[in-house]
């Protein structure tokens, strides 16, 4: 199991703890499980144990869910090992899953480490195999009626002008700034990063950058001042901004308190800092530090006070304009501003909705988040829309500034490649019929630009490399306008349309052969140059418009299927299923049919015709620690076999029905042609179920 698919895992078992009892879904968890889950949602349990029955004929996985903050670190490795051995299962079958859920950041932190620590020796004591447990942490904030809350504090130096009923209060009525209202306070710093450890990183939600390095050590200032002379930190430090939308979201009847949210019982914060975010997550990290002394600590909490500025406004622009100016003594980029638009905002709630269906999904995420599998950060995001509406040249040339928006006051981005529409549309409907439209291509897209990346390494030839290095962007559009079945035409450049787009992971599988044909095809183009191709070339759009007046070699012809058709209409027999695997490259072998894949671990794919009704499929499983010096002959053995596990159980999952596994190793310890391979048998024709298992074959290990 990869990185996202534990991640997706454990966000799923966040999300149905959350949603509680009555919405946790039947097939997911048995009665039995269903009842601990409550208890332990409403803390009448800290530790249950919970077996995930997928199929009914299989059961396999394992996971524990316990609160750290009632263990001990001994205690808790004890009890888990405790749990595994009293299991009445064979563990052979079983992936062991251990979810950590905290309440606090600081806890978060510490028990990760603690897991990283325990995982072999809880293994080792457990006998299991440490590949198949997997360890996560969960920070659920607690949901409560308690309100979100800072005091303010009154402090003798400073001289306030005498008060009157705008004290501590600046207001500007123009409406079309939003009727911005501004509150000046002071506050303990401790008190900020209380709500932060409290509800996490949605605190920081409308901030430009998230986490951030900074080239100034921050973090070795702030505690230095922090544990010397805190007093000194409201004099050294820029202060906090807030922003909220409207004046109602904060209560100041009590002129001791700033009351943010009366009653926090759900995860959705009405207000968000924009300015101040590394002061408070570093300020957390130092306060949250056991080795610094507690009473050390105890004393910088009372004393550390921080500015902190409250702006109410209901401008979008205007909240942008000011987010902006805040963060300009630090440096921002165009990225960070155009991350802020109702575009990307619009974009990731559609994704929301597509991972909640169990849909492909992509965030775009902002700069210093944590990239995962399906996230990318927003500079490739619009060089790939870019490239999708046929501009590659413009994709390869334009800096970040030039990329989003011709202004940064400018509230949207640039309309033609990143719609207006699909932001403003005014119903779901809508919104989908044009995210089909414009962007329903670019999760694969995606996919295929990692893939190119990763084998551009594997072209050694300079002057090969030379191109291939160069045009990337070029080689995407290429593809897209192959499978679309369109020729280039200036006069219609940005009118694309990818509603009826249809993967094709037979392309992803071999991409090598399809860059040496493009490689080669820019060859043509120059041929009539002396020098031929040079890099200077991909600089003009006049290297896009040639690339396209070529011949296309025939592999790009292929592409071409039934990608404009609508995909319902199209007829599940024999015939039409045949003919789609000759146009994806299969080729016929005496009534079979066989395409070689350039995967790690898999040989060649083999399709059997059954009659009218039905094909088989099937691959070759090679051994990839065969032949390794630095394993014996029993770890090889073991390994393989932990390998047909991850293959099984993979395909299982991804596929939905159970594959027909050979798993006999062989003497020679699955040697260069092991007879092990993985089948599906009597499966309706449907080339959708040929490229999933074509992706799956290039994903494992």
């Amino acid at each position: 199991m990869n990185r996202s698919e534990k991640k997706a895992l454990v966000e799923d078992f966040e999300k149905r703890i959350l949603r509680c009892v009555e919405e946790i879904d039947d097939t997911f968890f048995v009665d039995e499980n269903k009842q601990k889950i409550v208890s332990f949602a409403e803390r009448k349990s800290d530790f249950i144990h919970i077996e995930i029955n997928e199929k009914e004929e299989e059961a396999n996985k394992i996971v524990f869910i316990f609160r750290y903050e009632t263990e001990t670190e001994e205690r808790l490795k004890q009890r888990i090992v405790s749990y595994i051995k009293d299991t009445n299962l064979s563990l052979k079958d079983y992936r062991i899953q251990l979810i950590g859920v905290v309440e606090g950041l600081h806890e978060r932190n510490e028990l990760s480490s603690v897991l990283r620590v325990y995982k072999t020796q809880i293994c080792k004591d457990a006998n299991i195999s440490a590949k198949k447990a997997t360890i996560d942490v969960l920070f659920i904030p607690s949901l409560d009626n308690k309100p979100i809350e800072v005091g303010v504090v009154r402090m003798n130096s400073i001289i306030f002008p005498e008060p009157n009923i705008n004290f501590n209060v600046k207001v500007s009525g123009d409406e079309d700034k939003g009727n911005i209202k501004g509150y000046l306070f002071i506050v303990k710093l401790s008190e900020l990063v209380d709500i932060y450890n409290r509800v996490g990183e949605d605190l920081f939600s409308s901030n430009l950058r998230y986490g951030i390095s900074d080239q100034l050590s921050l973090e070795n200032s702030m505690r230095q001042t922090l544990i010397e002379e805190p007093d000194m930190f409201w004099f050294y430090n820029n202060g906090v901004t807030i922003v909220t939308d409207k004046t109602s979201n904060i209560s100041l009847e009590n002129p001791l308190k700033i009351t943010f949210t009366d009653s926090w019982n759900n995860r959705k914060l009405d207000f968000s800092v924009i300015n101040g975010a590394q002061t408070i997550s570093t300020a957390a990290r130092i306060f949250g530090d056991k080795s610094i002394d507690q009473k050390t600590l105890n004393h910088a909490k009372d004393n550390a006070k921080v500015l902190l500025r409250v702006i109410t406004t209901n401008h979008r622009v205007m909240k942008r304009k000011i987010t902006i100016a805040l963060n300009r003594q630090k440096p921002i980029k165009a990225e960070d501003i155009a991350f802020q638009t109702p575009f990307v905002s619009k974009f990731n709630s559609y994704m929301e909705e597509r991972e909640a269906r169990n849909e492909d999904f992509l965030y775009i995420i902002k700069r210093g988040e944590e990239n995962y599998s399906n996230t990318i950060q927003l500079p490739l995001f619009a060089q790939l829309v870019y490239t999708c509406f046929m501009h590659p040249t413009e994709a390869r040339n334009n800096g970040p500034s030039k990329l989003y928006m011709e202004d940064i006051n400018q509230e949207d981005l640039k309309d033609e490649y990143f719609k207006n529409e699909f932001s403003d549309a005014d119903s779901k409907e809508k919104q989908t019929e044009l995210y089909l439209k414009y962007y329903h291509e670019l999760i694969w897209v995606f996919k295929l630009y990692k893939s190119y990346s990763r084998t551009l390494k594997e072209f050694t030839d300079e002057k090969t490399h030379s191109i291939l290095a160069n045009n990337r962007w070029s080689f995407i559009s290429y593809v897209l306008l192959c499978m679309q079945g369109q020729k280039y035409d200036t006069q219609n450049e940005y009118k694309v349309d990818y509603t009826h787009f249809k993967e094709n992971n037979e392309l992803l599988a071999n991409i090598k052969k399809y860059m040496e044909a493009f490689a080669g095809m820019v060859n043509d183009a120059y041929a009539y140059k002396r020098e031929g191709y040079t890099p200077d070339a991909s600089k003009t759009k006049d290297f896009w418009e040639k690339i396209c007046e070529v011949d296309r070699a025939e592999i790009f012809e292929k592409l071409y299927v039934v990608n404009t058709s609508d995909a319902s209409k199209l007829e599940c027999g024999k015939d039409s299923f045949i003919e789609e695997l000759l146009k994806a490259g299969f080729e016929e072998d005496e009534g079979e049919y066989r395409l070689n894949v350039d995967s790690a671990v898999f040989g060649s794919l083999k399709i059997t015709i059954n009659g009218d009704e039905s094909f088989n499929i099937g691959a070759e499983l090679f051994n990839p620690y065969y032949g390794s010096e630095d394993m014996t002959e029993d770890e090889i053995y073991d390994a393989y076999g932990d390998l047909i596990d991850e293959v099984n159980e993979a395909f299982t999952d991804k596929l939905g029905i159970e594959p027909c596994v050979d798993d006999t190793i062989p003497t020679m310890l699955g040697g260069e042609n092991p007879d092990c391979n993985v089948s599906y048998n009597n499966i309706p024709f449907e080339i959708g179920f040929v490229n999933s298992f074509i992706e799956l074959m290039m994903g494992v290990i």
